[in-house]
């Protein structure tokens, strides 16, 4: 819930440890328990729930290990040995959880939360502040267990001289009784409980026997909750894990409990004091004591009260000096003979007078030239005589020290020593994130009386809500009795907790702030120029004494001849609304309102500001009263920009942007100016709603801080009240700025918008810009290189590196457009105009300005999220579950059946993912304007898709098209696809989703033909994951481009078969890995989970062709014997028209043409062929196109010889039109020795043995 603070916020956590943890900054330390916290962080978190959790929730019946609940938000504490010299902490009952300051232990570690030697710390008085460091303070005089007034249990200092106690033997009873004076002895009627000593512990330093009780507690089981379930484990992953070795031996006392005396065990461990109580419950007879309240009371505590730093202003305005209030809340007089007052540093000091300051009285020290009295009186000013400035605004503190040693041994004007051993008070103030250091600040943090880290922020930053700053003659202040708990969070803004004004020299109270000087309402001016309503949102009762400042600044002049201005503030009065209407009259008294007031009554008026009807009827009423030539609008509360408006309360109690537009329709006539004081409400989105109801629009891109400077504006207005709508929003965005830069604020924003110019020229323009941005996100630029992609440039060069402001989803206009002027992106042109019409002084942003931590701020914000839906993690049920209740409010898996109903594919709501951090808006709002009227969210809708980038590794090259020979075995790539968001945060730019391991790239190698089976039958209410085989597209229609056939960043394809193959990739990012029931109305979707939108494709082409052939028929032959060639040719499927091709076949002197040389060839265009006898060789020419076949064959033989070589190799070369090849075909000759021999008689009557080659028969011939 966004906040809109009045009262100052506390920064108490070490620097870098916020970011480190996303906690909170705040931190309540108490000398007694605070309300109830949360867990801190994750790890505090876990460690808690682990054993507390099932007793929380009543799942199991025993005694808490920390506690139902933190008492203290995070807390930094020094030590040495942790990052920045600070601990992470904070406090349970039971304990203080810690991170560890070992950096070789990793988070998921279960030893990277422990709980400190609590303990050992308390019964030495040995603070330890690092692991060889303490501060020594006396043993802890608090009770171990019992009734905290139980004047005879022990306490923590009487074990002090028991550390050394001998052990007791192994099974020995028990017996010994222990009184609060450290007096033990030894009763026999307490063996009667049957306790024995049962395990021995002998380490460095310790050695000590530890009760049965405690042993079986350790090392006990029972119901814990961990990964999210329940189950049945050891209490104690280690049984020295929450307790450490025990410091002392068992001793029964005597003990008040609950006011009864009780016979009580008690032993203490160097973490915890374990306690037995024979008769307790089942489950509740061995318990942990509550060392983290008592330890918490001893460092924190400041006992018997003290001299206290009341009231402090530090920037004083212009003619007056800075001074500081002190209380004495001690229980007597104190001699301030040698006290020191300091800065944060120590470079300024003043000494305090020689004077006796009774018990309950003020003194007001200020910095500066006066007339000092003789003798101390209650409220009087002691002046220093010094006009130097004594304090640093930006960033200071007060340090108070009593004098050490002898009356005027110290230097005058400083403390011998300025340390933990003599301060007294302290207080610090920042208008930073981190707090001003120095010698006094360490001095008060090492004593325990201010938290390291801890500032009281006096310009805080937080969120997406309207805070107060603290200005020129305010001063900070603690509450009426005068509280010092020794933290941030005692110190309020205009003059204290409870004061409405600096209060010097008294109480910090101040009477209520309304004194009106009528009940009734008068008329204005019936001839004013302008009247000037402000309606102003104060239930967060943080805001209430801020809103009550701003119109007493208003006070200062009043409304007057020239203008009316008219107020009506709402503010939550216990559990029942209040509110009241003004009429602002000049008066110069500051602290209450005296102008005419009239009381609203809540059973009779709409007061509920996130009610339109309220703000209509205000504006109604006072059009009807105090008319006027021209009428502003004044609107304060919180703010989240085009979210909503007086976003405080319940869920669904703020103004959305269309319940804003309708409630301007109250004046009748559109508003000259509109002034939204709130937080991040200068957005294109805001400006495109209001644009009908309104010439000009003043707001920030930013946090708003309530320091409007009225007094100085309603001045000038007097002087010039007849300025028009453009001139009065102007100078009232010029006066804020004016103040903030005179104040060094570094981080505001201040424009004023012109609406109509806004309508007839920047939203054509944006148009222009999100199209050209949505084509050029499909561009991969380089093939297999991912990140080059024109996705992940935009990705990283502009919305990660854009200007954005305290919802880091808020994004500046003008610098993402000047961000894509830099990319080489078709965009770039578009963007060049969108910035044109963005440049301050010009006709849509008339001024602008901002401090140098947005220097890049052009006025105009539009909503880019970082991720399209994440789910919360912090969303969880009250129940045992664990799961996620709170779905996304986008969901990220389309559904074209129901795009009526559907929340993300409805233009209307394209804009609101579930943001990382940041609440997501509560209720849909159906006639928010800028979905319908610009493409942004088009834009949107392609940025966060993946974008698939499918290709083929041909060599050291990755390209979409390719010819290659049957047989080939081909590499596609889908590295090179790319996705905007994801889970794992702004590096995750692979569209995967990594946490559950699956990558979904699925490869459809013939897109031309379908896998049978058709569509998947798909289960209503079950989660599908991988596609499996069909549908990979999840559209729920089955095509022949959608089918399995390969998975994964990478596939082969293999050319089996000529012919041309289109290959389509199909990418998924995250979202389809999201549990649909989180993210859907099952009563519209009816659970179809299978069905999913963020999917990208891409194809290549491959075409596979034959390659030129030659044969020779046969392949073995004798001399004499006749064989035949064929050549064949295929076209290229590379040409698009015949090409000209031919074949030239040179035969080797072995061979001739047999016969009568034919030669016969056809299958191109036309053809002729032949035989070139000079050259003798045999040849074709034609033409030929892809998909034709060239066939030559001629028949030849072996010319005679008398050898013969053992094969004959013949080559012809072809050419196809565009590749040129050289086939060959050997042809073995059997009998290759010689010629053939002669004829020859053989004698009559002898058998000869004859072998074929050709038939490898064997026969007799005689």
């Amino acid at each position: 819930m966004a906040l809109r603070r009045s009262t100052l916020i506390v920064l108490a956590c070490a620097l870098g440890v916020q970011a480190l943890l996303g906690a909170g900054v705040g931190v309540s330390i108490a000398a007694s328990p605070r309300p109830a916290e949360p867990p801190g962080n994750l790890w505090f978190e876990r460690t808690w729930e682990r054993t507390d959790q099932p007793v929380a929730e009543g799942a199991v019946a025993r005694t808490w290990m920390w506690g139902p609940q933190a008492f203290t938000g995070i807390v930094g504490e020094p030590y040495d040995e942790s990052p920045g010299g600070t601990r992470t902490v904070q406090y349970f009952d039971k304990s203080r959880m810690e991170i560890t300051s070992d950096p070789d232990i990793e988070p998921d570690s279960v030893w990277y939360v422990t709980n400190g030697l609590l303990v050992r710390e308390l019964i030495t008085g040995q603070m330890q502040v690092g692991d060889n460091r303490f501060v020594q303070r006396s043993p802890a005089v608090v009770n171990v267990a019992g009734d905290a007034d139980d004047p005879h249990g022990p306490t923590y200092a009487t074990f002090a001289a028991l550390l050394d106690a001998p052990p007791l033997a192994d099974g020995a009873p028990v017996i010994q009784r222990l009184s609060r004076d450290g007096v033990v002895t030894v009763d026999p009627d307490l063996e009667a409980y049957g306790v024995i000593g049962l395990y021995h512990v002998q380490v460095e330093g310790i050695n000590h026997e530890i009760a049965s009780p405690f042993w079986e507690f350790m090392n006990s089981s029972g119901l814990v909750y961990q990964y999210g379930e329940y189950t049945h484990d050891d209490l104690f992953i280690n049984p020295f894990y929450a307790t450490g070795y025990p410091i002392t031996e068992a001793y029964w006392a005597d003990v008040k409990v609950a006011g009864e005396q009780r016979d009580v065990l008690m032993q203490c461990f160097e973490r915890r004091c374990l306690t037995y109580t024979p008769g307790n419950s089942p489950g509740f007879e061995t318990e942990a004591g509550n060392v983290g309240q008592h330890y918490y009371t001893w460092r924190y505590a400041q006992p018997g009260g003290a001299i206290v730093i009341n009231e402090v202003l530090y920037w004083p305005a212009a003619g007056d000096a800075a001074w500081i209030e002190l209380y004495n809340a001690s229980d007597g007089p104190v001699d301030l003979t040698g006290w020191v007052v300091t800065n944060a540093d120590t470079s300024r000091s003043a000494v305090l007078p020689d004077w006796i300051m009774p018990k309950g009285t003020y003194l007001r020290v200020v910095f500066g030239e006066g007339q000092n009295p003789a003798a101390f009186r209650d409220g009087a000013s002691w002046y220093t005589g010094s006009a130097t400035r004594f304090f640093t605004v930006g960033g200071d503190g007060v340090g108070l020290f009593h004098a050490e040693g002898p009356v005027g041994a110290p230097p005058r004007g400083k403390p011998a020593v300025a340390d933990a051993n003599t301060i007294v008070d302290f207080v610090a103030w920042t208008y930073a994130t981190s707090p001003p250091g120095g010698t006094a600040y360490r001095a008060a943090v090492d004593a325990g009386i201010w938290p390291a880290g801890g500032a009281v922020v006096a310009r805080p930053r937080l969120g997406p809500a309207r805070v107060h700053i603290v200005g020129e003659g305010e001063s900070i202040g603690r509450d009426a009795n005068n509280r010092d708990t020794n933290t941030p969070e005692d110190w309020g803004a205009l003059g204290g907790v409870d004061a409405w004004w600096t209060t010097p020299g008294v109480a910090n109270r101040s009477d209520g702030p309304f004194d009106p000087s009528d009940d009734d309402l008068p008329n204005g001016s019936r001839n004013a120029e302008w009247t000037i309503m402000l309606f102003l949102d104060a239930r967060d009762p943080r805001l209430f004494r801020d809103m009550v400042a701003e119109l007493n600044r208003i006070e200062e002049v009043g409304s007057g001849p020239e203008f009316n201005i008219v107020a009506q503030m709402v503010w939550q009065d216990g559990a029942e609304l209040a509110g009241a209407r003004w009429f602002l009259e000049g008066d110069a008294s500051r602290g209450r309102l005296r102008s005419p007031m009239d009381l609203l009554a809540a059973n009779r008026d709409r007061l509920d500001p996130g009610d339109p009807a309220s703000l209509s009827a205000f504006i109604s009423w006072a059009r009807a009263e105090y008319p006027a030539k021209r009428y502003a609008l004044v609107l304060g509360g919180h703010g989240r920009g085009w979210k909503g408006l007086f976003t405080v309360g319940p869920r669904d109690d703020f103004l959305t942007m269309s319940e804003l537009e309708d409630s301007l329709a109250g004046l009748g006539q559109p508003f000259d100016t509109v002034f939204l004081d709130a937080p991040l409400m200068a957005s294109v989105e805001v400006a495109t709603q209001l644009a009908s109801r309104a010439e000009m629009l003043v707001a920030s891109q930013e946090i708003v801080w309530g320091a409007f400077p009225w007094h100085t504006f309603l001045r000038d207005l007097e002087d010039d009240a007849g300025l028009r709508a453009g001139e009065f929003a102007d100078s009232l965005a010029r006066a804020q700025a004016e103040l903030y830069q005179r104040w060094g604020f570094a981080g505001f924003t201040i424009a004023s918008i012109d609406l109509a110019t806004l309508q007839t020229k920047l939203l054509p323009a944006l148009n222009t810009f999100a199209t050209a941005l949505s084509a050029d996100i499909d561009d991969v630029r380089k093939e297999n290189i991912r990140s080059d992609n024109l996705q992940l440039r935009i990705k990283h060069s502009v919305q990660e590196a854009a200007e954005d402001y305290a919802d880091t989803n808020f994004k500046d206009l003008g610098d993402v457009a000047d961000r894509v002027r830099d990319l080489p992106a078709s965009a770039a042109l578009a963007a060049d105009a969108l910035l044109d019409l963005l440049r301050a002084d010009g006709d849509v942003v008339r001024f602008a300005a901002s401090g140098i931590d947005h220097p890049a701020s052009h006025g105009l914000s539009i909503y880019w999220p970082h991720d399209q839906d994440i789910d919360d993690p912090t969303n969880k049920p009250p129940g045992p579950s664990g799961q996620r209740v709170a779905p996304p409010f986008d969901d990220p898996l389309f559904d074209p059946a129901t795009s009526d109903t559907h929340l993300y594919a409805r233009d209307a709501q394209i804009l609101i993912p579930s943001l990382r951090g940041v609440e997501h808006p509560m209720r849909v709002d159906p006639r928010f304007r800028f979905p319908d009227r610009t493409l942004w969210d088009e834009f949107l809708y392609r940025y966060y898709k993946p974008v698939a980038d499918a290709c083929i590794v041909f060599g050291s090259s990755c390209v979409s098209q390719l010819d290659v020979p049957v047989g080939t075995v081909l590499e596609l790539s889908a590295l090179g696809s790319s996705d905007s968001d994801g889970p794992e945060g702004p590096s995750n730019d692979e569209p995967a989703h990594t946490t559950t391991g699956s990558k979904h790239y699925y490869w459809d190698l013939d897109a031309e033909v379908d896998h049978p089976g058709g569509t998947p039958h798909y289960a209503e209410h079950v989660l599908y994951g991988d596609c499996e085989d069909e549908d990979c597209d999840r559209d729920e229609i089955d095509e022949p481009d959608d089918d399995l056939d390969a998975v994964g960043p990478q596939a082969q394809f293999t050319c089996a078969v000529s012919g041309e193959y289109t290959i389509r990739l199909i990418v998924w990012d995250e979202h389809h890995d999201l549990p649909r029931h989180l993210s859907e109305d099952t009563h519209h979707n009816s659970g179809r989970h299978w069905l999913h939108f963020n999917v990208d494709d891409d194809t290549v082409v491959v075409r596979c062709y034959a390659d030129a052939r030659k044969i020779s028929e046969p392949s073995v032959v004798m001399p004499g014997d006749v064989f035949t060639y064929t050549i064949t040719l295929p076209g290229s499927p590379r040409v698009s028209s015949p090409a000209e091709g031919y074949i030239h076949d040179p035969l080797p002197d072995i061979i001739e043409l047999a016969g009568d040389g034919d030669i016969t060839c056809g299958g191109g265009s036309y053809n002729e062929c032949g035989y070139n006898a000079d050259s003798r060789t045999v040849f074709w020419f034609g033409e030929l196109a892809g998909g034709d076949l060239v066939t030559l064959s001629f028949t030849v033989r072996l010319v005679d010889s008398d050898a013969y070589p053992t094969d004959v190799v013949n080559c012809a070369e072809t050419d196809d039109g565009v590749d040129n090849c050289r086939v060959c075909v050997r042809t073995q000759i059997e009998n290759p020795v010689g010629a053939r021999p002669p004829l020859q008689a053989f004698p009559e009557g002898q058998t000869y043995a004859i072998l074929s080659p050709k038939s490898f028969m064997f026969q007799q011939i005689s």
